[in-house]
This record gives structure tokens, C-alpha cells and sequence, in this order.
């Protein structure tokens, strides 16, 4: 019987992500082949959103990916961004927007999951901080953006390598 559900999404640093996942009885859900993939691997029960695939990123999206979200419950969601400033969150499709949107709003939890490459970056398309739990990241950040941050989520730094999330 699944008791937790949680979602990663589609950026490559998720794909480590099941191995610092101490939890049972959870489903896991996901639009990523290498996410599903590393998840079954790791003997988490799964669940991949259909949809168009695309071959550069081996995700699938669309219409039906965002209808499905929309049939789930999350406990906790882990997604990517191309980018984190004090304005928001940033991603270089159009398309991501709706699909973080849902997530966020079919979850109780949200965290971003982002190295420091991403921060103080901004493209064209950008959802507000809004709905978001925290950002995880590896490395320090500037005090400035953990300042402007605060304001809207906590920020989680984590440099050892023995760090657990639970989902419970």
C-alpha cells in the first residue's frame, strides 16, 4: 500500500536523487526517463507521466502529462530550474511553466533542487516563489540571494554526502 507520493522532476540532479531517499512504501512519479529509471533501480515503486517525447531531454510532456499530475496527490515534489533569482524561478521553455504550476498546486511540499550554476540566473520564462517549501542546493550561496530568498522559502546547503531526505 503506498503511503507517501513524491515527485521528481525532469533535471539531471534528480536523477542522483534516489539514492538519498531513505523511505519505503512510496510511489514515486515522474515525467524523466532517467529519473524512472534510477528510482526502479533503487526498488521505489514508480510511476512515469506519458506524453510526447523528447529525445534531447528524455522527458515526456504535453497535454496528457499535465492531465495526469492532476489525478495525484503529492506529500512532497523535488523539481529543477534553469535558473533561481530574487524575482522567482526561471526555465528556458515556455512549457515547463504550466507543468511546474501543477505540481506545485498537487503538492503539499515543494523543494528546488539546484547546484550553484543556478542562481542569479534568468531567462524569458519565470514562476513566482509562491507554493515553493525550500531550495536545496550543494555549495553556499551569496548572502545577498540568500537574503532576497528568505523572504519567500528556506534554503537548504548540504556538502555531505551522507544527507537523507525523508518523505515520510
Amino acid at each position: 500500500d503506498v503511503e507517501s507520493r513524491g515527485l521528481g522532476d525532469v533535471y539531471k540532479r534528480q536523477q542522483f536523487m534516489p539514492e538519498y531517499i531513505s523511505s519505503e512504501d512510496n510511489l514515486f512519479v515522474t515525467n524523466s526517463i532517467n529519473n524512472i529509471v534510477a528510482f526502479a533501480e533503487q526498488g521505489h515503486e514508480t510511476y512515469l507521466l506519458g506524453g510526447y517525447f523528447s529525445k534531447h531531454s528524455q522527458i515526456l510532456s504535453g497535454i496528457s502529462t499535465l492531465s495526469q499530475l492532476d489525478d495525484f496527490s503529492f506529500d512532497i515534489a523535488f523539481i529543477g530550474a534553469s535558473g533561481i533569482g530574487v524575482n522567482g524561478i526561471y526555465y528556458d521553455e515556455f512549457d515547463d511553466l504550466s507543468l511546474k504550476r501543477s505540481i506545485i498546486k498537487n503538492s503539499k511540499k515543494v523543494y528546488v533542487l539546484a547546484d550553484e550554476s543556478k542562481f542569479n540566473i534568468e531567462t524569458n520564462y519565470k514562476i513566482p516563489f509562491d507554493g515553493i517549501t525550500g531550495i536545496i542546493t550543494e555549495e553556499e550561496i551569496s548572502y545577498d540571494i540568500e537574503k532576497a530568498l528568505s523572504k519567500y522559502c528556506l534554503l537548504y546547503t548540504s556538502d555531505a554526502a551522507d544527507d537523507r531526505i525523508s518523505v515520510d
